[in-house]
């Protein structure tokens, strides 16, 4: 075990980046492109501490709003360069973490007792077909959650249910029965020795065993694969059994996020000889150890899964039969959900995600539904100064016009409350971010303390600021008039272009970005050093802000190896309020997914951090 001391950035002068098209998937409405991570050559020296958490799954632009129309031909498949030119940062040092309890902490499962009646089928509305079966090679989030891919489990899950307030990370056991970390911070996990395969050949009902998860890891890290680096950007050097009930995990280095990568969705565990015996899992067979049998997938139609008589929580999943029902949206330029709303109306569909635009349209009509709103752990839209730029450089000038505008009217009157503003970080539970009242009373809305900034800047010439709105969706653009008109009042002059999302992208890479303000959506990393390494420290692949602070790099670097969960939450609320002070970025709205369904449907309680499913088996039918 050793402990990194120095971070040092190189990244190669030529980053060759390709844009893919996913297939419509509902829950992030993604026809948008997207970095595909495999093709960021980034090397390192020293610890990877720092810089390979960006290798999490990048997304550019996913969102569940409405999105812009993007037109999709050849020329937007080919690779489009971008240049990032390596400069010579300071090295910042990271001390050891504090010395770790002789007694070590044991975590043991807590399943949920059932309390709801078995039966009956439940249909649920999704937007892309699956093209492929095999969940470790093939990224789309339908696949690994609303499709095939929920035949499988995991070693750890998102908990979920009535009483977790999301936002949340909040770990529980899925294949485990309990967990302990040890003196040299390796973790050892017990699993149980009943949980069976399905039944089904090659498989046939037998035990799982510890070595079918390493086999599983080892398939997932295959080079070139979409998550080959899910484990090592966490500091995991190894997976170790000694026995078919104990799987043991060795760490070449500390980050607390690192048991994020063994419950994220795309970390599921395959059965060996199915592999074997097919070659892959492209074209199946989907044998999991999952709450739920995959029966078929049919192209534009959907895919139909049942209950499994073995799972290993006795009682879940309530439901008999699960069926995902594949309705293509609409683009009217932007893609949106009529038909999926029109299916949910006459009773074809029993669950629905919406947009909010979507959601005042079902409002308004006579349908009768309850609803629900899932908070994810990552910002849909971020607002961030360049401070590259002379006026971006400005402290003053930020502060002014964050006291200009006020988020939550804009929330309120844009996006219909579905969402949150803060500051965009993944955090492991809401009291991890800052409150609403601290954030509005000490950093926004004071049109008057706005105005007394620039005038004490009043010699250096006209306020002129260049915005960047990366997103040409209607709300995206009220929201830019909206903030247009917010600081004309005070004494800007702002002009705000609208850019193309592939634009959006080079942008973020390039050192001589001209805007002084960007606003739009940023690559979807899902835990907090991901977050905060890759996109704010100055030394990330991103260093979204062109920040030299050395200050917000300290604060950053303290947490991340910080164990005692109470003192990183402390340090995490001090790091939010610096970089609001110096009003640096915030997010407007936080991602969510807002989900109608029938009045039947009982303990609906959907968590999607970290492409979770769990909740489908624990849902059941009140007749």
């Amino acid at each position: 075990m050793h402990f990194p001391l120095t971070i040092q950035r190189l990244i190669n002068s030529y980053v060759p980046i390709h844009y893919t098209f996913d297939t419509y998937d509902q829950y992030n409405d993604r026809s948008t492109p997207r970095i595909d991570r495999r093709f960021l050559s980034l090397q390192f020296l020293n610890s990877p501490l720092l810089l390979t958490q960006v290798a999490l799954f990048i997304s550019i632009l996913s969102c569940v709003s409405p999105q812009p129309t993007i037109l999709i031909d050849e020329a937007h498949q080919q690779p489009i360069p971008s240049t990032m030119t390596p400069t010579e940062m300071p090295r910042p040092t990271i001390q050891p973490p504090h010395p770790i309890p002789t007694v070590t902490p044991i975590v043991e499962q807590n399943h949920r007792i059932p309390i709801g009646l078995s039966g009956g089928s439940l249909t649920i509305a999704n937007s892309a077909h699956t093209p492929d079966f095999d969940v470790h090679q093939t990224h789309q989030k339908t696949l690994a959650t609303l499709g095939p891919g929920l035949a499988y489990s995991r070693l750890l899950r998102i908990k979920t249910g009535p009483r977790v307030i999301q936002p949340s990370l909040i770990l529980e056991c899925d294949l485990c029965q309990s967990w302990k970390i040890n003196s040299d911070f390796s973790y050892e996990f017990l699993l149980p020795s009943t949980t069976r395969w399905q039944n089904i050949s090659p498989v046939n009902g037998r035990n799982l065993v510890a070595s079918d998860l390493i086999y599983s890891y080892n398939r997932l890290e295959t080079e070139s694969w979409p998550y080959s680096t899910l484990f090592k950007d966490r500091g995991v050097s190894e997976f170790l059994t000694n026995g078919p009930t104990s799987l043991k995990i060795e760490r070449g280095f500390l980050d607390t996020d690192v048991l994020l990568a063994l419950a994220d969705g795309h970390s599921k565990i395959v059965a060996p000889e199915v592999v074997r015996d097919y070659g892959d899992l492209k074209q199946g067979p989907v044998i999991g150890t999952g709450p739920w049998i995959w029966e078929s997938t049919e192209p534009g139609v959907g895919t139909k899964l049942s209950r499994n008589p073995d799972y290993f929580e006795p009682g879940f999943p309530y439901l008999d039969n699960l069926f995902i029902k594949t309705i293509k949206p609409e683009y009217d330029p932007y893609p949106n959900r009529k038909r999926q709303v029109a299916a949910f109306k006459t009773g074809l569909v029993d669950v629905v995600a919406l947009s909010s635009k979507e959601w005042d349209s079902l409002q308004s009509s006579s349908t009768q539904f309850n609803s629900y709103k899932s908070e994810s752990n990552h910002a849909e839209i971020l607002f961030w100064f360049n401070t590259g730029t002379q006026l971006g450089s400005n402290r003053e000038i930020r502060q002014a016009v964050f006291y200009s505008i006020d988020p939550w009217e804009s929330l309120h009157s844009i996006w219909k409350d579905l969402g949150s503003v803060n500051m965009g970080i993944p955090v492991s539970s809401p009291d991890w971010l800052l409150p609403r009242k601290t954030m509005r009373q000490k950093y926004f809305a004071n049109p008057s303390e706005a105005r007394t900034k620039l005038e004490n800047h009043k010699d250096k010439g006209s306020f002129d600021i260049q915005i960047a709105l990366a997103d040409s969706s209607q709300e995206m653009l009220v929201y830019g008039q909206s903030i247009e008109e917010d600081l004309k009042a005070i004494g800007f002059n702002p002009t705000i272009r609208v850019i193309h999302t592939t634009h959006h992208a080079e942008l973020l890479g390039k050192e001589n970005n001209p805007f002084d303000l960007m606003i739009g959506r940023v690559p979807t990393v899902a835990s907090t050093n991901g977050f905060l390494l890759a996109l704010i420290h100055n030394e990330g692949p991103v260093n979204l802000l062109r920040h030299h602070d050395k200050e917000i790099n300290r604060l950053i670097e303290i947490q991340i190896t910080e164990d005692d969960q109470d003192e990183r939450k402390r340090q995490l609320l001090e790091l939010q309020e610096y970089l609001l002070e110096e009003a640096y970025f915030y997010s407007p709205i936080s991602s969510s997914t807002s989900w109608a369904f029938i009045w039947e449907l009982q303990d609906f309680y959907p968590n999607t951090a970290l492409s979770e499913y769990i909740f489908w088996a624990k849902t059941w039918l009140n007749p």
